[in-house]
């Protein structure tokens, strides 16, 4: 299926967290997961349980809702769904990412029990304009390259790439097929 110009753009949060959230897809979301985390299948399928996605920190707060948080025995993933390339957005992202680090404090609970936080990003564009397909960023010291704490990784998928790629050269062929098959799936739910 040829994917036209114009309909690149499809990919719409409400739209996405209506497909994701089904639990007659929650094997196809354990997919995504399992794949983008290099996580077990099975044991996400298993453990995955659908979390508030509603981000409200404080009074200066603007109340919004991450479009799909999960929670495993060990982690939280927020997948978001991101089809315009802009600042806000980015920052937006980024605020998600530290609700759910701060959202596992209180007075009483030691820090050192705080469950690491990933974000997997599934962009309608090329995050760092570098040509890949798959991004991983942490925390790090940036001249020694010192991972800083292991409490949150942000995943940017870059779906544009899809666009731009022969098949035949590509190296993570699960991950592309995968998501070929996402935006696929989300494109015809739309039609």
């Amino acid at each position: 299926m040829e994917i036209k110009e114009q309909d690149k753009y499809f990919l719409r949060d409400d739209v996405a967290n209506r497909v994701l959230s089904d639990p007659e897809n929650k094997e196809y979301l354990a997919s995504i997961v399992a794949s983008s985390l290099d996580m077990d299948k099975k044991y996400v399928m298993e453990n995955l349980e659908y979390y508030d996605n509603h981000i409200y920190g404080n009074i200066h707060t603007k109340k919004s809702e991450a479009d799909m948080v999960i929670k495993l025995p060990e982690n939280y993933v927020n997948i978001e769904i991101n089809y315009n390339n802009y600042k806000e957005g980015k920052i937006k992202n980024m605020i998600y990412v530290l609700h759910l680090i701060l959202r596992q404090t209180t007075p009483s609970k030691s820090y050192q029990k705080l469950k690491k936080v990933y974000q997997i990003n599934l962009n309608n564009y090329d995050y760092y304009h570098k040509g890949e397909f798959i991004y991983r960023s942490v925390v790090m010291e940036t001249k020694h390259h010192v991972k800083r704490e292991d409490l949150l990784e942000i995943i940017d998928i870059n779906l544009d790439f899809l666009y731009q790629l022969d098949c035949t050269k590509f190296l993570t062929k699960s991950l592309y097929i995968l998501y070929t098959k996402f935006f696929i799936f989300l494109y015809k739910f739309l039609a």
